[in-house]
């Protein structure tokens, strides 16, 4: 796994004192013991990753202090199902930070080598010197500049019972997230090699092949069960899969909760990423841009630059990081979940072996899409804009021009051009759309097209649009509200998002979000009541399991500060701001009609 860490796969180890008098001298196999052997191999061990779902085997705390090792639990269930992918994602982290760590050992080592290398040029250079102004010819030889240091590498110990199975699955998915390019039947029969006969359950093997959305290698077969492994196991309590049914099926909807769960840390490292490269400082915020509604004194903007318009879908909005070892969606509430998906990098003289995607940062919305024919839902993530490609930040680069112009050429390209070869492709993307969702960018055009937007356009859709985005056209990425970012929305669909609160009388009330500049208003209240403001909810819907939740409301525009509830918004965990309320309420007062808003755009100098 990388050039600092390798993984050893063992059986369990059995705790000496535990199991004292049931083990025959002479074939003991302790943690102790374990670790001695590895270290007389001349290998470090820095832990030991433990996949069973019991604790009897060993106290992994006195192992701790005994071995003077980290002992750490990643516990899985053994049957009936391979790891879930809870338990994968933090084995990886696991993993990862060993690695990270005994990276930045090996760079302090060469940075230590290069200081005692200067200190000794610098110490010849005297020589020389002192040699000139004596008049003679010093013999001191230039010291050589040093060779860098051999990489530390550290050897963690991974078993679950036996040490094939449960073990095989987590070092493959591993090896294959730390890897580009490389096959799962590669990766499985490496593993055979190394612990043989490998992983022998047939469902694990499927199962790799499925999440990873790779085609079935047909000369990749299961081996048998070993002799040894009991035809029919007995009954095992704590390793036991005790598989809840799965709950009955729903229609796909664009809010669905996506991909699996991440450790914490992962959550704050991608968290990390996408401020840094956005160029800002971490923060627990989403750092998004963000649209302004379209009232009647920003609407000069758009005489001021050209603009260029697109639809707004009724969908879910997305930051996409895409990084080697997983693509990771990162929502309103910068919530973070993983999805394995396969990201092409364009062959250059940069990247001359392609390869994937590793540090690239996406926006866009997330949408179902409804075949009209045949009432077929497709989720599909439309892409609008692109921050970062490889680890560069390209935020500064103008909107139409460049960034909206390298979603195609970098981003969506590469991956039709590998679908296209179909069956001839390793990665099946047709399973990977139906598992998770398909890619598209989403089209723009200059804003003298609004009319044919909202009254042709968009009868193609196959999702609800409930507006128009208006963009920028040469305009750099902005996080946060962008205030020429521009929205204008259906005056029936003008909404903003509360938070949903209750008095101990009962009485409900909603509240936007005071920071910054709104804070002085509100008497430093946090998240104030809008004054005589009330909500409606339709009659099959109870109020009270929406408390302290976000929700989607729009003015009822027959009824005096009354609001309609429209949805939930499971993907955010603040309300609006106050200010953000104060220019919809300015929006909807300036009733900007469609007909109103599309004479005005089609007045617009032909520049604009």
């Amino acid at each position: 796994c990388g050039p600092f860490v390798r993984i050893v796969p063992c059986k369990v180890p059995l705790d000496s004192m535990r199991f004292a008098g049931s083990i025959p001298s002479g074939c003991e196999h302790s943690p102790e013991g374990l670790v001695a052997e590895q270290r007389g191999l001349g290998r470090r061990v820095d832990a030991i990753i433990d996949l069973t779902n019991t604790t009897r085997y060993y106290d992994r705390i006195a192992v701790q202090q005994r071995a003077s090792l980290h002992c750490i639990k990643v516990p899985c269930k053994g049957r009936g199902a391979a790891p879930e992918p809870r338990a994968v994602n933090e084995f990886f982290e696991h993993i990862f930070k060993y690695t990270e760590i005994l990276g930045m050992e090996h760079t302090a080592a060469m940075q230590a080598q290069e200081v005692e290398w200067q200190m000794a040029v610098r110490k010849w250079e005297e020589v020389q010197r002192s040699a000139e102004q004596a008049g003679t010819v010093s013999a001191a030889a230039r010291p050589e500049q040093p060779k860098p240091p051999p990489p530390p590498v550290g050897h963690v110990l991974v078993h679950c019972t036996h040490g094939f199975n449960r073990t095989g699955y987590m070092i493959v998915n591993t090896v294959l997230r730390m890897s580009t390019n490389t096959k799962v039947s590669d990766v499985v029969r490496a593993f055979a090699r190394a612990r043989s006969p490998g992983i022998y359950k047939p469902e694990y093997i499927d199962e790799l092949y499925r999440t990873l959305h790779e085609r079935r290698s047909a000369s990749l077969l299961c081996p048998p069960v070993p002799q040894w492994k009991p035809a029919s196991p007995g009954r095992d309590g704590a390793e036991e899969d005790h598989k809840p049914p799965d709950p009955p099926a729903r229609p796909m909807e664009h809010d669905d909760i996506i991909g699996e769960q991440v450790p914490m840390e992962t959550e704050r490292r991608m968290q990390a990423a996408s401020c840094t490269l956005l160029g800002l400082e971490p923060s627990p915020r989403f750092p998004g841009s963000q649209p302004v509604s379209l009232d009647s004194q920003n609407k000069r903007k758009l005489e001021e630059k050209p603009y260029t318009v697109t639809w707004k879908a009724d969908g879910t909005r997305y930051m996409v990081l895409l990084f080697s070892h997983g693509t990771y969606l990162i929502d309103r509430a910068f919530n973070v979940r993983r999805v394995d998906m396969r990201w092409p990098r364009v062959r250059s003289k940069r990247f001359p072996k392609g390869g994937v995607h590793d540090g690239t940062l996406l926006d866009g919305e997330m949408v179902v899409d409804v075949d009209p024919k045949t009432q077929a839902r497709h989720r599909r993530f439309y892409i609008y804009d692109i921050m970062a490609l490889h680890g560069q930040s390209v935020v500064g680069l103008p909107f139409f021009s460049r960034r909206w112009r390298l979603i195609e050429d970098e981003v969506v390209g590469p991956r039709n051009k590998e679908r296209a070869q179909g069956a001839g492709c390793p990665h099946d993307y047709e399973a990977e759309g139906k598992a998770l969702f398909a890619v598209r960018r989403k089209h723009f055009w200059p804003v003298s097209k609004s009319r044919w937007v909202l009254e042709e356009m968009v009868k193609g859709l196959g999702h609800e649009c409930d507006g128009v985005i208006l963009q920028p056209r040469d305009d750099a990425y902005a996080p946060h509200t962008f205030y020429d970012l521009l929205k204008w929305k259906y005056s029936s669909m003008n909404s903003v998002d509360f938070k949903l609160k209750r008095s101990p009388r009962g009485a409900y009330s909603l509240h936007v979000q005071a920071t910054g500049r709104d804070a002085g208003k509100y008497g430093g209240e946090l998240e104030p009541a809008v004054e005589g403001a009330t909500v409606r909810f339709g009659d099959d819907l109870d109020p009270e399991s929406f408390v302290g939740q976000i929700i989607e409301c729009a003015l009822d525009p027959n009824k005096e500060n009354e609001w309609v509830f429209m949805r939930a918004r499971v993907d955010k965990d603040t309300p609006n701001a106050a200010s953000t309320f104060e220019r919809v309420m300015r929006s909807i007062r300036d009733g900007i009609e469609e007909e109103d808003f599309l004479r005005y755009v089609d007045a617009l100098p032909a520049t604009a």
